[in-house]
């Protein structure tokens, strides 16, 4: 409700009368894109085109369970990492809107990819066949992936050897190879979260040195 007053002068009498106006809020749109590596950029703009900001977006699952959040920027754009584990998902977003603007809500689906590992091997070389080699296995960021077997195998795919690496990533696996220089292929299969990888190698046993006494 407003009110309109002249205030009048030395030859009229002041006056007024009241009005009402009435504002509608902005409604929203919600724009989400899936980057493609676990991360949603959602875009807010108004029914004018115009950026909203500093507005909240909550995105959960189809039966409500919170999966992430955050606040748009100057440009009514924000960037969400979803936490979940590597799979495709349906996903809700909403906005609780404000004084100007509507809530919003709109669904979309994210794949959620595996995580790229490495393998770094180093050979020991050995004596008489016997060697090993400490292999270590890491996500792309170098972060270890514990309990996971690793195998190895030489260039016809003959399976030589396998091991299991510790809380830190690390194995150290004994082989058996014919001496001289030998390529190996060390692979690590993969699993439900991390992709797989391999990576190959060369390792050299010597003959023994053979010593005659003549008594």
């Amino acid at each position: 409700n407003l009110t309109i007053t002249y205030p009048g002068n030395n030859t009229y009498l002041p006056s007024n009368t009241n009005t009402t106006i009435t504002t509608n809020k902005h409604n929203n749109n919600i724009k989400p894109t899936d980057e493609g590596n676990g991360t949603l950029n959602i875009n807010l703009t108004d029914d004018d085109n115009k950026p909203v900001p500093n507005m909240p977006i909550n995105i959960t699952l189809p039966d409500g369970t919170h999966v992430a959040n955050g606040t748009t920027d100057e440009n009514g754009n924000v960037n969400i990492t979803i936490p979940l584990p590597p799979g495709t998902y349906d996903l809700n977003i909403t906005t609780p809107g404000d004084d100007n603007n509507n809530p919003a809500n709109t669904t979309t689906q994210i794949t959620i990819p595996k995580i790229p590992t490495q393998i770094n091997a180093t050979a020991n070389n050995g004596t008489n066949t016997q060697t090993s080699l400490d292999i270590t296995l890491t996500d792309q960021e170098g972060n270890p992936i514990p309990e996971t077997q690793i195998l190895i195998t030489d260039k016809e795919g003959n399976p030589i050897a396998n091991g299991t690496t510790n809380q830190e990533g690390k194995v150290n696996i004994p082989v058996t190879i014919p001496t001289g220089t030998t390529n190996l292929t060390i692979t690590y299969p993969g699993n439900n979260t991390y992709l797989p990888s391999n990576t190959t190698t060369q390792i050299t046993t010597d003959k023994h040195n053979n010593t005659i006494n003549i008594a």
